[in-house]
């Protein structure tokens, strides 16, 4: 069974042994904007006043990668699952039955829209069992200094702001659910390209739910892409910056606080006994 934050841990082990060097901490660690020589990018600056220097700036910031970047207004934008999280005790006869060595990996009706989209994983070695909602996806639109609505990631690591300094209000911030973010793209394809009219500058975002799989190789892809080798692969060709035509969109994206999916017109629920209501479904 694959954990996503013990892979993510040993991708960080990797790079640090080939010598990349990582910068963390809330003020260190956070972008506050692209810095510029002219027209074109050549790093970013952060909150504590820094700037770092880059020939090629990648910006692969998950949820936040559209709000950093209105350039990918219509193209992408961040939104979020529900996750349920079960804690089985080790006495208990369903430790062995959820457990890897019984239980699958188990997904029904992706592709069914808001009366589908379940899935979940076996226990882990603490005892909690996962259980996933992605057949709504939710948005949290704030209207941004340009005056613009960009869904803004609300997770439990990094409240959810205006513009990154403006706070939203407690009804967000401490979102009582937990919410797996995703970064869909309305066809939902990656985008690895360079971003236009903006020399130095690159996407890797837009991973639509279905990124995590990716992660031994997608590194090779981004460094190809950014030195521009084998550029007519199929992959490559379907992650290039682009934009909706007629078709009809696989994600419905951009929809603003009017949107159904919009957090502000959702009731958000508190702690629930599961014994309250034995009978409930989707």
């Amino acid at each position: 069974m694959a954990v996503a934050d013990k892979s993510c841990r040993f991708a960080l082990h990797k790079a640090r042994t080939l010598g990349a060097k990582f910068i963390f901490g809330e003020e260190a660690g956070c972008m506050k904007e692209l810095c510029y020589e002219g027209s074109k990018v050549i790093g970013v600056n952060t909150r504590d006043g820094k700037t770092h220097s880059a020939e090629m700036t990648v910006l692969a910031c998950g949820g936040w990668t559209p709000v950093l970047l209105p350039e990918l207004d219509g193209l992408c934008e961040a939104t979020a699952g529900s996750v349920i999280l079960f804690k089985i005790p080790r006495e208990s006869p369903l430790w062995d039955r959820l457990g890897p060595k019984q239980f699958p990996t188990w997904m029904w009706n992706m592709r069914n829209g808001p009366e589908g989209g379940v899935y979940g994983f076996p226990r882990d070695e603490n005892g909690w069992f996962k259980v996933g909602y992605r057949g709504t996806k939710y948005t949290n639109p704030l209207r941004q200094g340009d005056g613009n609505e960009r869904s803004t990631p609300v997770t439990r690591w990094s409240p959810a702001k205006k513009d990154g300094d403006a706070p939203t209000g407690g009804k967000l911030t401490s979102f009582p659910q937990k919410a797996h973010q995703y970064t869909d793209t309305f066809d939902n394809h990656y985008v690895v390209d360079r971003v236009p009219h903006k020399q130095g500058l690159m996407v890797a975002t837009g991973g639509s739910g279905h990124a995590f799989k990716y992660l031994p190789s997608v590194g090779n892809w981004v460094v190809d892409i950014m030195e521009g080798v084998d550029m007519d692969r199929p992959a490559v060709k379907a992650w290039r910056w682009r934009f909706s035509g007629e078709e009809e969109p696989f994600n419905s994206i951009m929809e603003g606080t009017g949107g159904s999916r919009a957090l502000q017109n959702i009731r958000l629920l508190g702690k629930v006994s599961l014994q309250s209501n034995p009978t409930a479904k989707l």
